[in-house]
């Protein structure tokens, strides 16, 4: 099971089909983000239907990437993430351990 979506370099484009949604995430226990979308191009007819998420309890959306238009556009089902989530530790490793790192190195 996935964690995060993957990055897909080489996907440019996702179009929807009539009557179908573009994009469906369900049951995905482990799944906490989905950053890697929020760049992608999607061709939608219709926005109510394009994006179906449902059943994955932990994914949610850092408060920094609630302003992007991908989030306001498919994701404002999804909560944004607390203190303590996945994603809050992700940054925080992201951020700190270089600065660490550096430390250690330029001494």
């Amino acid at each position: 099971m996935m964690s995060s979506f993957p990055k897909l370099k080489n996907l440019r484009l996702i179009k929807q089909r009539p009557r179908e949604p573009v994009l469906v995430i369900e049951d995905n226990p482990k799944l906490y983000d989905l950053e890697a979308l929020y760049d992608m191009n999607f061709s939608v007819h219709d926005f109510k239907r394009a994006v179906r998420i449902s059943n994955n309890p932990n994914l949610c959306i850092a408060e920094d990437y609630r302003d992007e238009p991908f989030t306001k556009k498919y994701l404002s089902s999804v909560r944004t993430c607390s203190f303590g989530q996945p994603l809050d530790l992700l940054i925080f490793a992201k951020i700190w351990i270089p600065v660490f790192l550096a430390v250690i190195f330029k001494d």
